[in-house]
């Protein structure tokens, strides 16, 4: 081309260039990939112990980066979550990401949610994706984004229990306010 701005060593420039790998790629692409598919295979070994080592090095970068995202993608990371433990629990899953909506608030206890706080990336005002009715899964109109504290009360009881625990120490703070 007339306006490319020349490599000198090649004669090439930098537009054209990229322009020519991307048509070598597509013209090649099945006998590539064979080849990355064979390199792979004669080397599976050290490229193991080359990415465990790389791992292990770089194990806060990579923890940093992991809690970046997560924090970044809140709500992919929540679909790819409830999408991983519907397959593992044999759940019916049909939401998308658009199905599911974190408040700023948790509808359940009023407090504040908030991504990626403190030491670990969950805490009790962490958004959380719950099963309204746990059997029926992952699908519309059954999930609902709560805290992760009102979902860890939650998770084993029915409502009922979970009315009678409430109670139970309503009436035992009660007891313990008059006995101060």
């Amino acid at each position: 081309k007339d306006d490319c701005d020349f490599y000198s060593r090649r004669n090439v420039c930098k537009i054209c260039e990229k322009e020519q790998q991307k048509q070598y790629y597509q013209n090649n692409a099945e006998v590539i990939r064979e080849q990355q598919k064979q390199y792979y295979q004669n080397n599976a070994e050290a490229i193991k112990e080359q990415n465990k080592q790389y791992r292990q090095d770089n194990a806060e970068a990579i923890k940093e980066k992991q809690k970046q995202y997560r924090q970044n993608n809140q709500i992919k990371f929540m679909f790819m979550r409830a999408k991983h433990r519907a397959k593992q629990k044999n759940l019916p899953f049909n939401i998308n990401e658009e199905d599911i909506v974190v408040p700023s608030m948790c509808p359940i206890l009023r407090i504040p949610l908030e991504t990626g706080i403190g030491k670990g990336l969950t805490q009790p005002n962490s958004p959380s994706l719950d099963r309204i009715i746990p059997e029926k899964g992952y699908v519309k109109g059954n999930i609902i984004v709560i805290s992760n504290r009102a979902n860890m009360i939650k998770q084993n009881a029915t409502p009922e229990e979970i009315m009678e625990v409430g109670e139970y120490y309503k009436k035992l703070l009660e007891e313990a306010k008059k006995n101060e």
